[in-house]
């Protein structure tokens, strides 16, 4: 095992942990989530987008793919790199929409000096599997067309990181083109109930992510597809097949095992892994990206290790 345990430390991750405590209380991924009327929530949080003083110098482009695919595109002041960044967003499969995520694209495009696509994809539960999945690929190959001597990294948050995960097992299984690198951010890889999440059953403090939710995800998700399928559960994916990868967790968040199932399989499978599990975070903290010490320092951790795979050192 990989496994790095931090502990958290400073006090602007402590604040960020009461706000974003504070948000998940009006905000929760429960049992009630194909009840919720997500258009609602989506739309506050396309608004709080409009108000947010963006960084200077970074260019932003709206991108639509093949007439229906969405995705938007920031590029940074001064481009170091020709390698590609693609950033799938978290969101219980029910939350994420572009405008959102602008804050953080900006941060990976500063630390990478690269191009940073951030997928909008169709979101649960209108759109079961394997919608979003697709459109995903869809991305991928438009980048690839567009930049065809640059290598691409994945970065996926949350239920973000199962869909890069399904991407790279799917693409390697097809014997096609496939990403140079991943950094999953409290990753999801299971489904099906199968993994055993107990490790932390006794200290779980996810206020975000309630034990016992999984039947919610899979049904807004999933539908009735099989969920031992490697592109809804990568957990019945031949991990030996995948790239160096970056793993983010915090110790007491319910997808903790899911974290730590990537690092072992691939640590067994000889492949580069480096996992990093904070103590005193919560999930998907990760996001905060250079705003706080803790987050500023595994962004730039992870994105050396994805440009080192990228660039095969």
């Amino acid at each position: 095992m990989s496994v790095e345990i931090r502990v958290a430390q400073s006090s602007e991750l402590a604040q960020a942990k009461k706000a974003r405590e504070k948000l998940s209380q009006a905000l929760v991924f429960d049992e009630n989530i194909c009840d919720t009327d997500w258009n609602v929530v989506r739309a506050l949080l396309r608004k709080r987008e409009q108000v947010r003083r963006r960084k200077g110098g970074y260019e932003l482009k709206k991108l639509e793919i093949d007439g229906a695919y969405y995705a938007e595109l920031t590029k940074p002041p001064v481009l170091r790199s020709e390698n590609v960044f693609l950033y799938i967003h978290g969101g219980a499969f029910v939350l994420g929409v572009s405008p959102e995520n602008r804050s953080f694209a900006e941060m990976l495009a500063e630390v990478s000096g690269c191009m940073v696509y951030t997928a909008d994809l169709s979101l649960s539960p209108e759109n079961k599997y394997p919608v979003a999945l697709n459109e995903c690929e869809k991305i991928f190959e438009y980048i690839e067309k567009q930049h065809p001597n640059s290598k691409i990294a994945l970065y996926g948050e949350s239920t973000g990181g199962n869909i890069a995960l399904a991407l790279a097992l799917r693409r390697r299984r097809e014997n096609r083109s496939v990403p140079g690198a991943l950094i999953l951010s409290s990753p999801l890889i299971d489904l099906s109930g199968t993994l055993d999440r107990s490790v932390n059953i006794k200290d779980n403090r996810d206020f975000i992510i309630k034990p016992g939710t999984s039947p919610a995800y899979i049904k807004a998700y999933a539908g009735n597809a099989d969920l031992r399928s490697f592109e809804i559960s990568p957990y019945f994916g031949d991990f030996s097949t995948l790239p160096p990868s970056f793993v983010i967790c915090d110790a007491h968040e319910t997808l903790l095992a899911d974290s730590l199932e990537i690092d072992r399989r691939l640590d067994m499978a000889d492949i580069d892994v480096q996992t990093v599990c904070m103590n005193g975070a919560y999930h998907s903290f990760a996001s905060l990206g250079t705003k706080t010490p803790e987050t500023k320092q595994i962004l730039e951790e992870s994105v050396k290790f994805a440009m080192d795979a990228l660039n095969g050192e």
